[in-house]
This record gives structure tokens, sequence and C-alpha cells, in this order.
């Protein structure tokens, strides 16, 4: 069983947002072939941004192919509630998880808090912008793998020069 099958509805709902969200600042309205890193089949995406359009966090326009109420074509753009929803976990309606978290298995068993860190980081005296960047930097950290991996080894006493 792959991670995608163990996953809820809400959990690939907040795992497509979290892409959309990602995206957003590349292009206003973003097709949906730009999910297909998340190794769900196509239609199943554009079931879910159609979900995500019902409960206002995106905005979509969604093109029937006719047949068993399938897609053509797909494009999404998430909308400010949106953001909110990913950027501030007390924000995101129950219909949608985001996990939040950058687990780094190590002999210590790390796991980092981005939920938790935005908190701070909401708390701490900077612009909006420095918060806005920072809690960006902190979701693209826990999407890199390479990044991820370096800060186990980090963890652990294993990096070397």
């Amino acid at each position: 069983m792959t991670d995608a099958e163990t996953r809820t509805d809400a959990e690939i709902r907040g795992l497509i947002l979290k892409r959309l969200y990602e995206l957003h600042s590349k292009s206003e309205w973003v097709d949906w072939d730009n999910f297909h890193e998340l190794g769900l089949p196509q239609q199943e995406v554009g079931r879910y941004l159609k979900q995500l359009h019902e409960l206002g966090l995106a905005e979509g326009k969604f093109v029937d192919s006719g047949e068993n109420e399938e897609y053509a074509d797909v494009q999404v753009r998430i909308r400010a509630r949106g953001a909110d929803a990913v950027e501030s976990p007390n924000k995101r309606p129950p219909d949608v998880i985001i996990d939040q978290s950058i687990h780094i298995h190590d002999p210590q068993n790390v796991t980092f808090d981005i939920g938790k860190m935005n908190a701070v980081i909401d708390g701490f005296p900077a612009t909006l912008g420095e918060k806005t960047e920072a809690k960006s930097l902190l979701l693209r950290l826990n999407e890199n793998k390479l990044l991820t991996g370096l800060l186990q080894k980090w963890f652990s006493g294993q990096l070397t020069s």
C-alpha cells in the first residue's frame, strides 16, 4: 500500500492545497498538470480541486469531458482564504488537514513542528513580509528531501564537511 493510499480525503485536500499555495507565486492560474508529482491520478486531482473550490479555498475553471463525470481540463488559483488555511492552522477548515511537521528520524527522534514555528514567527517582531517569507521558507524546507536529509545527518552528528 502506498503513502497516497493511506491518506484520508482531508489529508489529500491539504496536500493539494499546499501544492497550490507553493505554485501560486509562479502563476496566478495553475493548470492541473502541475500536480502530477503528488502521485495522484489526474482525474482525482481534478475532483479534489473541485472540492477546494466548493470550500472557498480555491477558484477553479472546470471543463467537463462529457463522459463519466470526468474533466477535460482544470485551472485553479488559490484564494486568500486558501492561503490563510495553509499558513495558519487555526484558519483551516476541518475538511483540510495539512501535515506541518518535518520529521527527522535520528537517534534522538527529532520532530520539527512547522505549526509551532509559524506561531513563534507570528509573535516575533518583524514585518508582515518578513514573516510571510519565513513561513514560505519553512514550507519549502518541508518539501525538500535533500535539505531534510542533510538536517537528519546534522542532528544525528553524522554531517561532515
